[in-house]
C-alpha cells in the first residue's frame, strides 16, 4: 500500500465510492477530493461480500482504495500490519471517519479501532445506527417514528427481531468508543431524530451541513403565462422510498397530462414515465451536474416525495440553488423541514393531497407565481462544506500491541453480545410457545 502524502485519513464506508451513485458516495467523493487539495492522503475500506448460492456474505475482507488507487483485498490483520508500516515510514494518520456501518463485521472493525488512537469521526447519512431497516420504514411501508426502538411498535415489523441485536451492538460500540467518538449530522433535523432515539448516549455532536450556500441566483423566476406547461420532474434514484411509484402513479393515471411538461433526471433505466429523460451522473458529469441541469433545463417544479425521513437531501439543495418549488410530504425529514424554513414548496400530508393538487395545474400555476413575485431567491454556488473534513489539531497513530488489545477487546465484545442474544432468544421462545 502505497499513499502520496505523509499524512492520512482513513475512512469506512459500505461499498465503492467511485462507482456509487447514492448521497454517502457523494460525501466520500467530496471529502477525498477536499483533502488530496489540502494535501492529505486518504485510504478507503469497504467490506467484501462474496456471492453463496444466491445470498451474500461477508468475506472478512477489505478492499483497499489508497488515493484513488486500489490496492485490492486485506485481512484485517494484513490491514493493521499496512498501517503500521506507513507509520514506522513516517507517515502519520490524522483520523478516521466513519461513513457507514452497513455490512461491517463488527469484530474485525474492533480490531481496526484498536489497532489506533484518536478521533473516530462517524457521519450520520441515514439512520443505520438507529435500525437494520436504515430508511426507519415499518415493513418497507411507512416511515414508523422518532422513538427509536420500541418493544411494541417494533415487534409487529418485519426487522424485529434483527432491531432489537442491533440496537446492542450498536450501543456496546458507541459506549466502547465514547471518548473517541464525534458524531457528525448534516442537518438540525438528523440529530434531533437521532437523539430521540438514543437520549441517554453521552457523544460529542455537531451539526455540519455537507454544503455551504452562497450568494443568490436569480434566475427562473419568470411569470409563468397560462399558455405555458408547468415543468414538472422527478430527479435522482428511481426507488420506492424516494416516492418513484408516486410519481409513476401520477404519471399512469394521466394526472400529468394536461397543463405539465414531465421530465425524469438522474441515472433510472425506466424511461416511460415522464415526456423527457435526462441522464445524470455526478460519478460522470461532476458533481454540479443535476444543479446545472435543473438551471439549463429552466425546471419549474419538483416532487421530492421521499416516505422515509431524509438526513440531509443533496437533490432538495440542487432544486433550491435552482429555484424550484418544492412539493413533498411531512415524512420526508429534511426536505420537509427546510421547505418549511426556506418557504420554497408545500408540504402535504397525504398522497390523495398530492394527486388533488395534481388534478389542478392552473391552482398551481398561481401558486407557483405568487410564490416567485415573493423573490425568496436561491444559492448561487453550492460549495462541499470542510468543516466536515476538519482535519486540523486532530492526531491519532497506530499501535504497535494490537493482538492483545484488540483481541481481549473482540473477546469481551462477543462474551456480551452472546449473553443478550440468548436472553433475546428465551424471551422470544416464551412468547410463543408458552
Amino acid at each position: 500500500m502505497q499513499i502520496q502524502n505523509k499524512t492520512y485519513i482513513l475512512s469506512i464506508a459500505y461499498n465503492n465510492y467511485q462507482t456509487g451513485i447514492g448521497g454517502v458516495d457523494k460525501a466520500v467523493l467530496a471529502q477525498k477530493e477536499k483533502l488530496k487539495c489540502n494535501k492529505i492522503s486518504y485510504i478507503f475500506l469497504f467490506p467484501q461480500l462474496a456471492r453463496v448460492k444466491k445470498r451474500y456474505i461477508l468475506a472478512h475482507v477489505w478492499e483497499v482504495i489508497a488515493d484513488d488507487k486500489n490496492c485490492g483485498l486485506y485481512t484485517t490483520k494484513e490491514l493493521w500490519k499496512a498501517l503500521l508500516k506507513l507509520q514506522k515510514n513516517n507517515y502519520q494518520l490524522q483520523s478516521i471517519t466513519i461513513h457507514h456501518l452497513l455490512n461491517i463485521y463488527f469484530p474485525d472493525l474492533y480490531y481496526v479501532l484498536n489497532g489506533t488512537k484518536g478521533t473516530i469521526q462517524v457521519i450520520i447519512h441515514d439512520y443505520y445506527t438507529i435500525c437494520p431497516q436504515c430508511f426507519l420504514l415499518k415493513n418497507y411501508e411507512k416511515f414508523c417514528g422518532e422513538e427509536g426502538y420500541q418493544e411494541e411498535k417494533c415487534k409487529s415489523c418485519k426487522s424485529y427481531p434483527d432491531v432489537k441485536l442491533h440496537v446492542i451492538k450498536m450501543m456496546q460500540f458507541f459506549q466502547n468508543y465514547q471518548r473517541r467518538i464525534q458524531l457528525i449530522f448534516p442537518s438540525e433535523h438528523a440529530e434531533q431524530l437521532w437523539s430521540k432515539a438514543y437520549p441517554n448516549l453521552k457523544l460529542e455532536k455537531e451539526i455540519v451541513p455537507h454544503l455551504i450556500l452562497k450568494g443568490e441566483y436569480q434566475e427562473n423566476l419568470e411569470y409563468i403565462q397560462a399558455t405555458q406547461p408547468i415543468k414538472i420532474a422527478y430527479i435522482g434514484q428511481q426507488l420506492y422510498l424516494k416516492g418513484w411509484n408516486i410519481w409513476k402513479k401520477l404519471y399512469l393515471d394521466k394526472k400529468l397530462a394536461n397543463g405539465y411538461q414531465t421530465y425524469y433526471i438522474g441515472m433510472g433505466k425506466d424511461i416511460k414515465y415522464a415526456e423527457k429523460n435526462i441522464k445524470i451522473s455526478f460519478q460522470k458529469d461532476g458533481k454540479d451536474a443535476m444543479l446545472n441541469a435543473l438551471r439549463k433545463l429552466k425546471i419549474t417544479c419538483a416532487i421530492l416525495w421521499s416516505i422515509c425521513p431524509e438526513t440531509y437531501s443533496y437533490v432538495y439543495y440542487e432544486c433550491l440553488a435552482a429555484n424550484l418549488f418544492i412539493i413533498t410530504n411531512a415524512d420526508s425529514g429534511n426536505i420537509a423541514a427546510m421547505v418549511r424554513k426556506n418557504g420554497n414548496g408545500i408540504v402535504l400530508n397525504r398522497k390523495e393531497e398530492l394527486e388533488e393538487l395534481m388534478e389542478n395545474p392552473i391552482r398551481l400555476k398561481h401558486r407557483i407565481n405568487d410564490w416567485r413575485m415573493e423573490k425568496r431567491l436561491g444559492a448561487k454556488v453550492l460549495s462541499d462544506n470542510e468543516r466536515v473534513f476538519e482535519t486540523e489539531g486532530i492526531k491519532a497513530e497506530v499501535i504497535e500491541n494490537i493482538d492483545k488489545t484488540a483481541e481481549s477487546k473482540i473477546k469481551i465484545w462477543y462474551e456480551k453480545t452472546l449473553i443478550q442474544i440468548v436472553k433475546l432468544i428465551k424471551k422470544i421462545a416464551i412468547k410463543w410457545f408458552y
